[in-house]
């Protein structure tokens, strides 16, 4: 098959590769992510294993925890949305999802600046770096939505280009169960 450089670059597809090459290769991103968090995910076994600190703020963390596993509703939305060239419903979903992260964003930082948990403590050291690293990723996704809402607003997402919006929200998927993880391992266990 041979590409049409134009339309390849009319059409927003710079790689004549298949959509599920595209989607494996986005794959090997989600793995070198599940890779980083496995450590931080231990170092909570290996060095805070002591008792949970007094002042954890138990009903902050779970709100926090079930925005997030809302969250997942409406950026499955825009999944949907995305294969059907609903530009719409994708910024819509897309932006209910933005304000979400945003919310779980900040309630993070109120919890960095209000808990009376010592940052050198074993248990801040692991809960700081662990939430360190979410705020990192979860600004990745932030930014991935960011522009699928502002190219899905301008009506320039076509059904042929939905693997685009599914990678990031593959990507927001594996960051919400290890969201749920780290709210295990740190909260009930």
């Amino acid at each position: 098959m041979e590409l049409d450089e134009s339309k390849a670059y009319v059409n927003g597809i710079l790689d004549p590769a298949p959509m599920r090459a595209k989607r494996g290769a986005f794959g090997l991103i989600l793995l070198s992510s599940t890779i980083f968090f496995i450590p931080l995910f231990a170092a909570r076994f290996l060095w805070a294993y002591a008792d949970k600190p007094a002042g954890i703020n138990y009903v902050l963390w779970t709100v926090l925890t079930l925005i997030m596993i809302a969250s997942l509703f409406p950026t499955s939305s825009a999944v949907k949305a995305a294969y059907q060239g609903e530009n719409g419903a994708i910024a819509r979903n897309l932006s209910i999802a933005l304000a979400m992260i945003t919310l779980v964003a900040i309630g993070v930082i109120y919890d960095w600046f209000s808990s009376p948990i010592p940052v050198g403590s074993r248990y801040g050291e692991n809960l700081y770096t662990d939430t360190v690293a979410f705020l990192l990723m979860m600004s990745l996704a932030h930014f991935a939505f960011m522009a699928y809402v502002s190219a899905s607003s301008k009506g320039k997402i076509r059904a042929e280009q939905a693997w685009k919006v599914h990678n990031a929200v593959d990507f927001w998927r594996l960051l919400v169960v290890m969201w749920v993880l780290f709210y295990v391992i740190y909260f009930i266990i």
